[in-house]
């Protein structure tokens, strides 16, 4: 169908899984529902559909898999299956950030996610009917054709534009028609896969929801302390960490500015929650003791982690230097392993199980970066928990030992103006230490 074709008296129809139909009917008058029929001029079911402009309450029937009509509506109906596909893909990065590496998401999945949002309150019985188990294989075929392509995680990135996105959500706000509801009737509840699509999603490693969790109920949880994110929860005999991202945000936005010239840092508190779930996982399959997640939780008002407790002693913990000494040989480790960790200190890090606690501003390994942990470790070492400087200079000691890796990281501190781009211009003491130990072995 032409771009005004149905104007003249034309009626285009298509047939939807359920025993639905759409028609686009000529003229300008308002959309109506007459049984498992909705009618709607054809200029606003391509408003609907192509720029979500109307609340999308005309087009979601068009979610569901097609089985016949004309070309011109089995068309729109394809370009909107895309346009959602390709929208909830830029949500999903932007809640689950570098998780989503990780996550294998379905392509129905993403066709769920906004079925859940339009069709599922809208039209119930629809939604149930239509997207049942048998439903779902028709939608992934249906949504692969719709993007032209059969990558299971969906659209890559490059095609996702996530300001076109915000734009669209906001504008299917902004509906100037009331929801036209109840196709295909009412009283129904649709199948959960409907109701909580991530539950397709594979993890390789716990379960990732879309929705605001708290610590579960039957787990006795520490109250937090001021400066950290972090609760220590008692669950059935079971110690697991709950991690509320959202707590302690303004901490990451008063440092950004400190940090930004050599190694910016994530302040999004779904940017922090997507790396830690990535590199957690990651720096285990490097070699390395990380705590195991239990439950990724995001939402826009919320994100948070549940995941294990890493028994052993963190640095902190310990006031002895052959301890310390290990926990520069496990940075330097970490560092030849390929990752940074961006905010390392001395509660992040169990020398004794090799292990690493925290790592939402965790990195690819480059030395500019390896040199910016090592000055971070030694000013909050001694700024911030006042460890004795034995210790730290102890703990450089153990990292100075680490290898080639170790050694360009050292190098970079040497630049000149380096160490001043870092948390040592804050720290005197520890930028001294770090002096001291570069001369020693410059020599």
């Amino acid at each position: 169908m032409e771009e005004g074709r149905g104007v003249g008296g034309r009626v285009e129809w298509i047939a939807l899984r359920g025993g639905l139909r759409v028609e686009a009917v000529p003229g300008i008058q308002a959309p109506t529902v007459d049984g498992d029929t909705l009618r709607a001029p054809p200029a606003l079911l391509r408003l609907d559909a192509q720029l979500g402009a109307v609340g999308e309450s005309l087009a979601s029937p068009l979610l569901l898999p097609e089985e016949g009509g004309s070309p011109w509506m089995r068309s729109l109906a394809r370009s909107y299956k895309a346009r959602a596909a390709r929208e909830e893909y830029s949500e999903l990065e932007l809640l689950l950030g570098e998780a989503l590496r990780l996550v294998h998401v379905p392509p129905e999945a993403l066709l769920l996610l906004r079925a859940r949002k339009t069709l599922a309150p809208l039209h119930p019985c629809a939604a149930a009917k239509g997207l049942d188990s048998e439903g779902l294989a028709l939608l992934r075929r249906a949504v692969t054709d719709a993007l032209g392509s059969s990558t299971p995680e969906g659209p890559p990135p490059s095609r996702v534009a996530a300001g076109g996105a915000v734009a669209a959500r906001i504008a299917s706000k902004l509906s100037f028609l009331a929801p036209v509801s109840g196709l295909g009737g009412s009283g129904c509840r649709p199948p959960r896969h409907v109701l909580e699509p991530w539950r397709l999603f594979k993890a390789p490693e716990g379960s990732v929801v879309l929705e605001g969790c708290g610590p579960p109920p039957e787990c006795m949880c520490r109250a937090p302390s001021a400066k950290s994110s972090s609760v220590i929860c008692s669950c059935r005999g079971r110690k697991l960490v709950y991690k509320d991202y959202f707590r302690v945000s303004v901490k990451w936005v008063a440092v950004s500015p400190v940090y930004a010239p050599v190694y910016p840092l994530r302040v999004r508190p779904h940017a922090r929650a997507g790396a830690e779930y990535r590199w957690l996982v990651e720096l285990r399959h490097r070699g390395f003791a990380t705590p195991r997640v239990e439950r990724l939780c995001s939402s826009h008002l919320r994100v948070s982690m549940l995941r294990g407790f890493l028994e052993g002693d963190t640095l902190e913990d310990r006031l002895d230097k052959d301890y310390w000494r290990l926990g520069g040989e496990l940075l330097a480790a970490v560092h030849a392993a390929g990752a940074s960790l961006g905010d390392p200190n001395p509660g992040n890090l169990v020398p004794s199980k090799w292990g690493v606690i925290d790592a939402e501003q965790a990195a690819e390994y480059t030395p500019e970066r390896g040199a910016w942990d090592v000055a971070a470790f030694a000013a909050y070492s001694l700024a911030v928990t006042m460890s004795r400087p034995g210790l730290v200079e102890a703990f450089l000691e153990g990292y100075s030992g680490g290898g080639d890796v170790a050694r360009l990281s050292l190098e970079v501190l040497r630049r000149p103006g380096f160490a001043f781009k870092t948390p040592l211009a804050l720290a005197p003491a520890a930028a001294r230490l770090l002096a001291g130990l570069l001369r020693r072995l410059s020599r």
